[in-house]
């Protein structure tokens, strides 16, 4: 390392490097306190050889203030013609002092004036120095002439090697810790340390102070880095909430999506074999890849969720095509409680219903049509013949060892249910039911889920209102107490509602449901009423219609009308609408406008 970098304030080295110097120091005063005894006894030397007597009164001793030590001591108590040891620069030394030419007698030890001048010799006499021998370290780097002329003590480090006590440098300053003459400042006002070279190569140090701050320059430092640190803290962590607010309204704008999984059994029924040995990790996959359930994940979250035994077995199950993961593990497990599934749609007829039941239980088709003979044993009025509008639509997961009765009560029920909702009577359920069929089925286009719920009940009202008045008017002379609804023909000849009756059929007195001959309400209801047209047939609206057609099938738009013209008027703007627009309209309701028109 050289000069330029001199070593850290107080590492060891530095702490090195002190005490060498002060060794250096202390070995140069005993050597300038041994020259000058040097130079008072060749002053007395000189003087007694000028012919002093012993007995005259001795010259005081200019130096005789001078602390002896041990050593002189030492010295003094050896043999006149002994010398101790002398060192090879004390030799040199004194032969340097024997070659100078005398020029004046010693300043230290003045002659009296009455004293003879000594006798010249041919060997020239020692030369005294003009002053006392000057360290090596002095003469390089002399102190300042306003300095004190002892040193100046330093402070003190303690390592493990020196156990004497550190100053409390936390009461002191950098400045007040150390000598003013041992530092100096340069043009930035930086300290600059300025003294002895530790390394005795006699050149001056001149290095900045890298090693030793001053403690209030510590402490404000230190204050700064955790104020710093503080700051940054705080904005990671604002940075963080920010981050964490982002994400949540971009989740909440976006939505999260959920586990994929089927709402409900549909299908046709299916056979799945689980074979032997095989674990439910193969089995879940195996059900993804034919469709019986949507996810491996919704699997995953169904079988977390249950809470009975997991354990399986190898055999051959019914299944559904596409079924909820909780009901496909419930019917593959163990003890899981198996169920049924049945699914009614709206306006679907008795027939259809029937061998929907009997598709999605373990009831026969037979055991079903039995029961249908006899209606009354569930609660139906005294009209009715069989079970027709009365199994409610929607799904049901009966127990798979229900009977027959079970299952037919459990669809019926809903049925009585929303008819005690609408405070419908035991003598008047069997009008409304048969009402809110003809409905259900007349209004098949304005059930489109794109119009409003309230929209749509007010025209399953108004509707409910126009049969009312068909039924209690018989004396209108364009309608004769008629219902004319196509709907109730097609069900007489079993004929789809998608479909139009042929022409020959309109006047059929063989079909019971024929609402072109037969006035009032049709023997019975036609199909299975959804909740709001019961609504709408228990409370019909108070109108003077008695027309409707739906002139934009599209959005389910409705009129109703009071005079035929006006009715005839809205039928032909359904029928431009069917034509601009292919494939919009049914072709049963296009030719059965087309008569009416015609007819």
């Amino acid at each position: 390392m050289s000069d330029e970098n001199p070593p850290e304030m107080g590492s060891r080295r530095r702490r090195r490097e002190i005490r060498e110097a002060r060794e250096r120091e202390r070995a140069a005063q005993r050597e300038r306190e041994s020259a000058v005894r040097r130079l008072s006894n060749a002053s007395t030397a000189e003087t007694d050889s000028g012919g002093h007597q012993e007995d005259s009164p001795a010259t005081p001793d200019v130096f005789d203030q001078e602390t002896t030590t041990p050593k002189d001591q030492r010295r003094r108590s050896q043999p006149s013609g002994a010398e101790g040891f002398v060192s090879r620069r004390e030799r040199r030394r004194r032969q340097a002092q024997r070659n100078q030419p005398a020029e004046q007698p010693p300043a230290s030890a003045p002659e009296p004036a009455d004293a003879e001048p000594a006798p010249q010799t041919e060997e020239p006499a020692p030369v005294t120095p003009s002053s006392p021998s000057t360290p090596f370290e002095d003469v390089v780097a002399p102190r300042s002439a306003e300095s004190p002329e002892t040193s100046h003590s330093e402070p003190i480090y303690q390592d493990e090697h020196h156990q004497d006590p550190q100053p409390e440098y936390e009461e002191l300053g950098w400045h007040e810790a150390y000598d003013e003459e041992h530092f100096d400042h340069d043009d930035d006002g930086a300290p600059v340390l300025v003294g002895v070279s530790g390394y005795g190569r006699g050149y001056q140090t001149v290095a900045p102070v890298e090693g030793r701050v001053d403690l209030d320059v510590l402490k404000k430092r230190k204050a700064k880095r955790r104020r710093r640190n503080i700051t940054l803290t705080f904005a990671l962590l604002g940075f963080a909430a920010l981050m964490i607010a982002f994400v949540m309204i971009l989740q909440s704008l976006l939505g999260e999506r959920g586990v994929d999984d089927y709402e409900t059994v549909a299908g046709e029924e299916v056979e799945f074999e689980i074979f032997p040995e095989e674990g439910l990790a193969s089995v879940q996959n195996r059900l993804v890849d034919e469709g019986i359930i949507a996810s491996s994940d919704a699997f995953q979250e169904a079988l977390q969720n249950y809470e009975g035994d997991t354990t399986h077995h190898a055999d051959t199950y019914q299944m559904r095509e596409q079924m909820p993961a909780e009901d496909a593990l419930a019917v593959l497990l163990e003890g899981g409680a198996q169920v049924d599934y049945i699914n009614i749609t709206a306006g679907e007829r008795l027939e259809d219903a029937l061998d929907a039941i009997a598709s999605g239980t373990q009831v026969s088709l037979e055991e079903l049509q039995e029961l249908n003979q006899n209606p009354q044993q569930f609660g139906l009025p005294e009209e009715a013949e069989n079970l027709e509008g009365f199994l409610a639509p929607g799904e049901y997961r009966p127990p798979v060892d229900a009977t027959a009765e079970d299952v037919i009560d459990l669809v019926v029920a809903p049925t009585f249910e929303l008819l005690d909702e609408a405070e419908v009577s035991e003598e008047d359920r069997w009008e409304v039911m048969i009402v809110a069929s003809l409905i259900t089925a007349e209004a098949n286009n304005i059930i489109s889920e794109e119009r409003p719920r309230e929209e749509r009940m007010e025209d399953y009202r108004t509707m409910a209102g126009a049969i009312e008045n068909r039924i209690q008017n018989p004396e209108h002379d364009e309608i004769g107490g008629l219902l004319q609804i196509d709907a109730a023909v097609n069900y007489g000849l079993d004929l789809s509602g998608e479909l139009h009756f042929p022409e020959e059929e309109r006047f059929n007195p063989d079909n019971e449901y024929n609402t072109y001959v037969y006035e009032g309400l049709p023997p019975g209801p036609i199909s299975a009423p959804i909740p709001d047209t019961i609504a709408a047939a228990a409370d019909p609206a108070d109108t003077d219609a008695y027309y409707w057609v739906t002139v934009n099938p599209a959005t389910g738009e409705t009129r109703f009308n009071t005079t035929l013209a006006a009715h005839e008027e809205d039928t032909q703007e359904f029928l431009q609408f069917c034509q601009e627009n292919e494939g919009a309209c049914g072709e049963g309701d296009v030719e059965s406008a087309e008569e009416e028109l015609e007819g």
